[in-house]
């Protein structure tokens, strides 16, 4: 036989041994079936500890003056085929059963009477009209235009003396007191208007933020 071909056979069929023991004593290791031993490090990294713990020994002890690291050790039973075919189905039976017996609690709500779902529905209010003050400034911001208009008018006449020595009085019309007092009152208004408007901003930012409701 071919020396590469028999080295492949026999890593082969050792990796396959040691999987198959590996499981065998994964199974023998839950369900308890093992001894526990003290094991020392060995003596070569016995005085390093930072060897010991890559190595698995993280204990210490005090021994005749000395720490030593050490481990535990599990120690599994020996047993036969025939036997470790019975713990695997007897394993097997315990999981299936510890499943069942906690998927229970989580079924037990399904098996109620199970209720009708609620029917609910979003309604929203109609849209707000706009509130008593700002209507109000409205028709406030209206009155101070139109009236301001009118005594700009009556404001722009006045009434002057001509003559040097007959005197009497003539009125006149003076178009820079018109546009002053008319300025000043459409100032008056746009801004009761401006104040009218940013009411009636805020009422329907707040009708927005509230106008849906989930009833039943």
């Amino acid at each position: 036989m071919n020396d590469k071909l028999e080295k492949y056979f026999m890593d082969s069929q050792k990796m396959l041994d040691d999987a198959k023991q590996a499981e065998r004593e994964k199974m023998l290791s839950a369900a308890g079936l093992y001894d526990t031993a003290i094991e020392y490090a060995p003596d070569e990294i016995c005085n390093n500890p930072e060897l010991c713990r890559r190595a698995g020994y993280t204990s210490c002890v005090l021994v005749d003056g000395q720490y030593k690291f050490y481990r535990q050790k599990k120690i599994f039973f020996e047993i036969s085929d025939e036997e470790y075919e019975k713990i695997c189905k007897l394993e097997q039976a315990k999981a299936a059963l510890k499943s069942k017996e906690e998927a229970a609690p989580a079924l037990a709500p399904m098996a109620k009477t199970i209720k009708q779902p609620e029917e609910y529905k979003i309604e929203s209010d109609p849209p707000a009209s706009a509130g008593y003050g700002a209507k109000y400034l409205k028709v406030l911001s209206w009155m101070i235009w139109i009236g301001g208009l009118g005594l700009a008018i009556v404001t722009g006449n006045v009434e002057e003396i001509r003559g040097t020595y007959y005197t009497y009085t003539e009125t006149v019309f003076h178009w820079e007191i018109f546009f002053q007092t008319l300025a000043t009152y459409a100032v008056m208004g746009s801004l009761t208007m401006c104040a009218s408007e940013m009411l009636e901003n805020i009422n329907s930012i707040a009708w927005s933020v509230k106008k849906y409701r989930v009833r039943k």
